[in-house]
C-alpha cells in the first residue's frame, strides 16, 4: 500500500470529501486526487498538513498494517515502556523525520519511474504525433519541477539506498524525456528546430536556477 492509497483510507474513514480535505490544507482537488493516486508525491510541508486534518501522524501514512497479534504482543508493551519511562514522542523528532523522508524517497523514486517507463512505452509503440509528444514533455518539465522543491532535502535526510534509488530514478526519467526530445525535432521543419532549441534552453536554465543541474 503506497502512501496515496493510505491518504484515501484515512479520509473515507473520517467520511470527509476529496473537496472538503482539499480546502483545508489549501489545495486543488485535484492536487489530493493526484496523491491519492500515485500521480503525485506530497512536499514534507503538504504532508504534515494532509496528516493533521486526517487526525493521525505523517509517519503513520508512511507504516503497514500491524497484524493483530503483533499489535498486542510488540506495540502496546513497547507503548507502555516509554510511558513507564516519562518519554513523550514527538512527530519531528529525528527518527520520525528520518522515516518521512525515506518514505517520501521511495514514493517519488516509484512516480518518476512510473513516468519514464510510460513514455518509453509510448515511444517504443509509436503511438505518438508532435501535440502528444509536446504534453508529455510539458508533463515531464511539471514533475521535475514539483520534484527539485524538496528534492535536497529529501536526499539528506533519507537513507544511502533510497537516494541511490531515487538518482536512478531521475536518470531514467531524464534519458525518457531525451528521447522524447529527440522525437520531437525528428518531426518538425528545420525552420522550427532554431525555435525549439532556444525552448529548450531556457527549460534547462530555469531547471538549473531551482538548483537541480542534474535534472536539467
Amino acid at each position: 500500500m503506497n502512501i496515496g492509497q493510505r491518504v484515501r483510507e484515512a479520509r473515507e474513514a473520517l467520511g470527509m470529501q476529496r473537496t472538503v480535505l482539499a480546502r483545508r490544507v489549501g489545495v486543488a482537488e485535484n492536487t489530493i486526487y493526484r496523491i491519492e493516486t500515485a500521480k503525485r508525491t506530497p512536499s514534507v510541508e503538504l504532508l504534515e498538513k494532509i496528516a493533521r486534518e486526517l487526525r493521525t501522524e505523517p509517519a503513520d501514512l508512511f507504516k503497514e498494517p500491524v497484524p493483530l497479534g503483533e499489535a498486542s504482543q510488540e506495540t502496546e508493551p513497547e507503548k507502555r515502556l516509554s510511558e513507564e519511562a516519562g518519554e513523550e514522542r514527538h512527530p519531528d523528532d529525528e527518527v520520525t523525520r528520518r522515516r518521512i523522508y525515506k518514505g517520501l524517497a521511495a514514493e517519488r523514486a516509484s512516480l518518476l519511474e512510473s513516468m519514464a517507463e510510460l513514455w518509453d512505452r509510448l515511444l517504443d509503440r509509436g503511438e505518438h504525433d508532435v501535440d502528444t509528444l509536446y504534453q508529455i514533455e510539458h508533463v515531464t518539465l511539471t514533475e521535475v519541477i514539483n520534484h527539485a522543491i524538496d528534492e535536497e532535502e529529501i536526499k539528506e535526510l533519507c537513507a544511502p539506498e533510497q537516494r541511490d534509488q531515487l538518482e536512478r530514478a531521475e536518470e531514467r526519467l531524464l534519458e525518457a524525456d531525451r528521447r522524447v526530445s529527440r522525437a520531437i525535432d525528428a518531426k518538425l521543419p528545420s525552420r522550427e528546430l532554431d525555435k525549439r532549441r532556444a525552448a529548450r534552453a531556457e527549460r534547462q536554465a530555469m531547471i538549473e536556477h531551482l538548483g537541480s543541474p542534474k535534472l536539467a
